[in-house]
C-alpha cells in the first residue's frame, strides 16, 4: 500500500527536532502582518512601494485589466484579496477627497482675488475726485509760486529756464476744459463708451488773471483755455497752442508768439503791442478791439519793439475795431460777423445776436471816447 508521505521522509520523527506547538503556529507572523508592521514602524520603502502599486492600478482605465492586476498584486504580496481591495479603495477615496479639497480651496482663492480686484476698482472710482483735486492743488501751488518768485533773467532776457514745471501745471489745470470741448465735438454714441464718461474727466479750471511775465513757456498746450485778463508780457510762448482759447483783455505785449496757433481764439481787447507774431495762425480768431500796434515807451513815446505781423495772416480773421501797425493793411471790418460768432460761441453770456451787438457797440463807443 502506498503511503501519503514521501519515500525519503522518515516514518519515525526525529527526537532532536523541535516540537511545534499549536500556540507557536498561531504566533508566526503572516506576510500581511509583516507588511503592516513595516509600515507602522516607519518603513518608508515599503510604504512608498505600496503607494506606487496603488498609483499604477489607479491609472489603469480598463476595469477588467485593473481587476486582473489587483488579483496578481495581492497574490504576489501574499495579502488577502479582501484586505488589498480595501486598502486600494481607501487610497482612491483619499485622492478624490484631496482633489475636491484642492478644487474648493482654489475656487475660494479665485473668489477672494476677484473680490479684491472689485474692491480696488470701487475704491479707485470713489477716490477719483480727491485725486483730481489733489493734482489741481499741486498744479496751482506751482503756478502761485511762479507768480510770486522773481524771475531770474537769462542771456536772452526772457526769464529762467526752469519752465517745464509751470508748463505741466498749466496743461494739467486746463485738461478738464480740453476734454469737455473735445467731448462736445465728438459723435454722441462715443460719449456712451465707459472710458468717455465725464466721471473720468477733470473739472474745467479757469486760468484767468494769471501773472506770468518774462518767463519761458514754449510749446505750452492750452487749447480752449479761459485766460481772460492774463499777463504774459515779454513771455516766451513760441509754438504754443491757444486754439479757441479765451484771451480777452489779455496782455501779450512784446511776447514771443512766433509759430503759435491762435486759430479761433478770442482776442477781444487783448494787448499784443510789439509781439512777435511771425508764423502765427489767426484763422477764425476774434479780433475785437485788439491792439497790434508797435510797442512804445508810455512816457517818452520811443519805439521799443515793432509788431511782426503780415496782412496774409489776417485773411480769415474776424476783425472789428482792431488796431494795426501802419505797414499792415488789414481786411475791412465785419462787426456783424463778430457779433454772430460771439453769440454762437458764448450763448450763456449772449442769449442772441442783439445782446452780442449791444456788447460790441458799447465796447467801440468806450474806445472812441478814450481816444478823444
Amino acid at each position: 500500500m502506498g503511503s501519503s508521505r514521501g519515500s525519503n521522509e522518515p516514518l519515525v520523527p526525529d527526537p532532536d527536532a523541535p516540537i511545534a506547538s499549536s500556540s507557536d503556529a498561531s504566533l508566526a507572523p503572516s506576510s500581511n502582518d509583516l507588511l503592516a508592521r513595516k509600515i507602522l514602524l516607519g518603513d518608508n520603502k515599503a510604504l512608498t512601494e505600496l503607494k506606487q502599486c496603488f498609483r499604477q492600478l489607479r491609472q489603469e482605465k480598463n476595469l477588467v485589466d485593473r481587476q486582473y492586476k489587483i488579483l496578481r498584486e495581492a497574490e504576489q504580496r501574499q495579502i488577502p484579496l479582501e484586505k488589498f481591495e480595501l486598502m486600494f479603495a481607501q487610497y482612491c477615496n483619499r485622492r478624490a477627497w484631496n482633489r475636491r479639497a484642492d478644487g474648493g480651496l482654489r475656487k475660494i482663492t479665485d473668489i477672494v482675488g476677484q473680490l479684491s480686484i472689485l474692491f480696488g476698482l470701487v475704491l479707485f472710482v470713489t477716490e477719483a475726485d480727491s485725486r483730481k483735486q489733489q493734482a489741481n492743488e499741486q498744479a496751482w501751488g506751482v503756478i502761485i509760486a511762479a507768480q510770486r518768485a522773481q524771475a531770474t533773467k537769462d542771456v536772452d532776457g526772457m526769464g529762467d529756464a526752469s519752465h517745464l514745471g509751470r508748463i505741466a501745471a498749466l496743461e494739467s489745470l486746463n485738461q478738464g476744459c480740453r476734454e469737455a470741448r473735445e467731448e462736445s465735438q465728438q459723435p454722441f454714441w462715443m460719449n456712451l463708451l465707459p472710458w468717455e464718461w465725464s466721471l473720468w474727466h477733470s473739472k474745467c479750471a479757469t486760468l484767468q488773471g494769471l501773472w506770468l511775465t518774462g518767463v519761458h513757456l514754449p510749446n505750452v498746450k492750452l487749447p480752449y483755455a479761459t485766460l481772460r485778463n492774463t499777463n504774459f508780457r515779454e513771455t516766451g510762448l513760441w509754438s504754443a497752442d491757444f486754439r479757441e482759447a479765451d484771451l480777452s483783455d489779455a496782455i501779450l505785449e512784446r511776447a514771443l508768439l512766433n509759430e503759435s496757433d491762435f486759430s479761433g481764439a478770442n482776442l477781444t481787447g487783448a494787448n499784443l503791442k510789439g509781439a512777435n507774431l511771425a508764423g502765427v495762425s489767426l484763422d477764425g480768431a476774434i479780433l475785437l478791439d485788439t491792439n497790434f500796434t508797435n510797442s512804445r515807451d508810455e512816457i517818452e513815446g520811443t519805439l521799443l519793439k515793432r509788431t511782426r505781423l503780415t496782412q496774409n495772416q489776417l485773411a480769415t480773421a474776424l476783425i472789428c475795431g482792431a488796431q494795426f501797425p501802419k505797414n499792415v493793411r488789414p481786411p475791412a471790418d465785419d462787426c456783424s460777423e463778430v457779433k454772430a460768432e460771439l453769440h454762437k460761441r458764448y450763448p450763456d453770456q449772449f442769449a442772441d445776436e442783439e445782446t452780442a451787438g449791444e456788447f460790441v457797440d458799447e465796447l467801440l463807443e468806450r474806445k472812441q471816447a478814450a481816444d478823444r
